[in-house]
């Protein structure tokens, strides 16, 4: 659980940095604790009084990716018309627009229960976060006979 106040971007972030596999890749930690914090504050600022105690941070880290997601039982958005937005007239939806850009993937559903919302990362080593979703590919490396 998130606290339901400023201190739930700090602590997002900090679950980010202990996962030792994202911890290699400095560039990769930082669009994690990035995307993290945006979507936790997002769910403090957003999601309205009923969430007090109800904002859910699942990180998952399997060597190869890592998952995070925030639930929280408020009212949800439009993820997607956002983005359709400040496509179409620059309106400043940083978050969405963020998570967009830097996850390999990402998703969202709203229910009567809530949102939810998560973004995933592939742990490629060399890749770079101002380059998006595209990975730096690295040739593997050439092999001596002797």
């Amino acid at each position: 659980m998130l606290p339901a106040s400023g201190e739930a971007q700090g602590v997002a972030r900090g679950i980010v940095e202990s996962m030792p596999r994202v911890a290699e890749y400095p560039d990769l930690l930082f669009a994690g604790q990035l995307l993290a914090s945006e979507l936790a504050g997002n769910a403090v600022r957003h999601a309205g009084p009923a969430t007090a105690e109800s904002i859910l941070l699942i990180v998952e880290c399997d060597g190869d990716t890592l998952r995070l997601e925030v639930v929280d039982d408020g009212p949800g958005f439009d993820p997607l018309g956002m983005l359709l937005r400040h496509e179409r007239s620059k309106e400043p939806y940083h978050g969405i627009v963020l998570v967009n850009a830097l996850s390999d993937r990402w998703g969202f559903r709203r229910a009567d229960e809530g949102m939810r919302i998560w973004f995933e990362l592939d742990l490629v080593p060399g890749r770079r976060s101002w380059r998006g979703r595209d990975p730096v590919h690295v040739p593997p490396p050439s092999v001596t006979s002797s």
